[in-house]
């Protein structure tokens, strides 16, 4: 955006600028793809579809967004049902509710603030273009079934063994051993 745009009224102070915002007001509703360069979005009015910024984007806190948003900056003091895709920093208001993925490098949630979702930290390292990794949970040691497993009856568990890593145990029997 050229500097006459980024002037303000009356056309401003020659080489000084001031920020842009773009404000979708609370009576708004959009269908689809937001793309804004400004350095501010303020959603006050519902969105379902895609949001993208360069810089920021806030949901105020009569927003309702049904979307995925991209932004370098998220602020959450509304609804937001979709992904969030903060390369910078998400932050979770007091009064937002997230329901959704969140990746970011920076993250913040105020206390009484709801989410319902992960949260993936990205490293300054990591491009913001690199695909999300899903964290899966690791499942805890399984239990097996011994051959004294049953109980006499065959009503019900009598011993449940957990299996163990014998070259833990032998190397600390060792390291014991040595000193």
């Amino acid at each position: 955006m050229d500097e006459a745009h980024r002037q303000g009224a009356g056309g401003g102070t020659p080489g000084t600028s001031r920020l842009l915002t773009s404000l979708i007001g609370p009576g708004v509703v959009i269908r689809g793809t937001i793309k804004d360069s400004d350095d501010t979005l303020t959603i006050r009015g519902r969105v379902e579809g895609s949001i993208e910024n360069e810089k920021r984007v806030v949901i105020d806190e009569q927003g309702s967004i049904k979307a995925e948003i991209k932004a370098k900056e998220i602020q959450v003091r509304g609804k937001v049902t979709g992904n969030l895709h903060g390369e910078e920093r998400v932050r979770i208001a007091a009064s937002g509710n997230v329901e959704g993925d969140i990746q970011t490098r920076r993250f913040a949630v105020e206390e009484g603030a709801r989410m319902k979702g992960r949260v993936i930290m990205t490293s300054e390292m990591t491009s913001e273009k690199a695909p999300a990794v899903k964290a899966e949970p690791t499942p805890l040691a399984k239990a097996e079934k011994t051959p004294s497993s049953e109980s006499p009856s065959g009503k019900g568990p009598k011993q449940v063994t957990q299996p163990s890593d014998s070259k833990v145990a032998t190397k600390s029997a060792t390291t014991r051993s040595e000193k």
